[in-house]
């Protein structure tokens, strides 16, 4: 038995990572009125930002099916008898059902499709752990209970600054979003694949967004023990560092992932930030 990991390109794992471990990755896309781009291949956050600046409408789009079943062949043909697919919530993108289409479609290797809920900082929490029960000679079906259970005592949050992007995508209410602009709120957002987005906490400073994190953090830490905390930013590092600095004296493990790419920026703006915590593995 063989076991290979495949994900998307909003986990945001870099190429030497994703060398590293011989993990797969299927690229979304971002597309404009006139052309569609493929993340990690014709789009970078410099040509993101460029389109941007020039206030070009940019949507996101999950790859199809059929690239889905092109690199889990790609998969098969190393020697892989089983593949554990990590995907975010169908709340978020269509990713994870254009994976479980394009596992129908290929012969000759076990596909098991995981669905998370949020993208990037909690896809890298899943992928580490997979690799970790990897190492330790768990079976495809040991490894996904796992991950089910994880999802379980998973908290995720993100800190949006640009509401009208939410908006835009119908993830929240116009009026809503509005008001948030005009005020500048910071606003903390919850997900969950069963009841979608909700607003939790709305802040005017940093400084307020950063101790209701750790708050919030530590309490889960204080009754479940050792924690893991994966955050994601964009525009942020500052406030992910101070994060990561104020949960030092606590039994909390902080891992800063890399930036968001492009397809996560079409969604959730240029400046802000998602943090996942859950028991530590």
């Amino acid at each position: 038995m063989k076991i290979g990991i495949c994900t998307d390109s909003v986990a945001s794992l870099s190429d030497e990572r994703l060398a590293k471990h011989d993990i797969s990755a299927v690229n979304l896309h971002v597309n404009t009125k006139d052309k569609s781009y493929t993340e990690k291949v014709d789009i970078d956050v410099e040509l993101f930002e460029q389109l941007r600046g020039n206030k070009v409408k940019l949507k996101s789009s999950q790859p199809s099916p059929e690239a889905f079943k092109v690199e889990y062949e790609k998969m098969r043909d190393k020697g892989y008898t089983d593949i554990i697919s990590i995907h975010p919530t169908h709340i978020m993108t269509g990713t994870v059902n254009s994976a479980r289409l394009g596992a129908e479609l290929v012969e000759g290797v076990n596909i098991h499709i995981f669905e998370g809920n949020a993208a990037a900082f909690e896809e890298e929490m899943q992928i580490d752990f997979t690799l970790k029960m990897i190492e330790e000679g768990k079976s495809p079906e040991e490894i996904i209970a796992s991950l089910k259970e994880m999802l379980v005592n998973t908290e995720n949050y993100f800190l949006i600054e640009d509401l009208m992007v939410l908006a835009d995508s119908g993830r929240i209410p116009r009026v809503a979003a509005r008001v948030g602009d005009l005020i500048k709120l910071k606003t903390m957002i919850r997900l969950d694949m069963e009841t979608g987005f909700s607003l939790v906490h709305k802040f005017r400073t940093s400084k307020k967004i950063i101790n209701q994190f750790v708050k919030e953090i530590v309490a889960y830490a204080e009754e479940n023990g050792p924690t893991n905390v994966y955050i994601s930013q964009v525009g942020r590092l500052e406030v992910a560092t101070e994060i990561k600095n104020k949960l030092a004296d606590y039994n909390v493990d902080v891992k800063i992932c890399g930036d968001l790419g492009p397809v996560l920026r079409t969604n959730f703006g240029t400046h802000g930030m998602g943090v996942c915590w859950s028991k530590k593995f």
